[in-house]
């Protein structure tokens, strides 16, 4: 397997793009990723592979290395999800007799199964993130929110006093 097809379903599973996932490897810039996944490398080099390993210990090392085997170590958190869709958590989707492979985009119907072989931590960590990022974005339109209250009514302040003028 291609490297940029390596790293491509990597990112698929962690539910991640290329950027997001150099700024969880402490890189100050996503080049090295983009190179891969740009076909300009002929190998995922074994630091990037340890980078990887040591953020997501769930990851295959073998399949990272050479695209053999799983994504992650084990199937065993494996879990059935049905009338949902689960997004880039997806390993594959099973529709009737088709299978389709992971790091393709398509939509799912609602009554589809899918399941995905991604470790219930990973998800849950996933999740947690998603959940600090909507809160701090909560937060922020908030104090937009209480921002724009003050100028009406510093608004309504003033009009206040133009009808007061107006009528004395």
């Amino acid at each position: 397997m291609k490297p940029e097809e390596i790293l491509t379903q990597v990112l698929s599973g962690l539910g991640l793009n290329a950027n997001e996932l150099s700024k969880k490897l402490g890189y100050k810039r996503p080049e090295k990723l983009y190179k891969i996944l740009r076909g300009q490398a002929q190998a995922i080099s074994r630091s990037i592979v340890y980078d990887l390993l040591k953020i997501y210990p769930e990851l295959n090392e073998s399949f990272l290395l050479s695209g053999d085997g799983n994504i992650f170590k084990s199937n065993s958190e494996s879990r059935t999800f049905q009338n949902n869709k689960i997004g880039n958590y997806n390993s594959g989707v099973n529709k009737g007799n088709q299978n389709v492979v992971m790091g393709e985009k398509m939509d799912v119907a609602m009554d589809d199964e899918i399941k995905y072989s991604a470790p219930l931590e990973m998800q849950i960590s996933k999740l947690k993130e998603d959940i600090d990022s909507l809160k701090k974005e909560l937060k922020n339109k908030d104090e937009i929110i209480k921002s724009k209250d003050e100028i009406i009514e510093s608004k309504n302040e003033i009009i206040n006093l133009y009808k007061k003028q107006l009528k004395g």
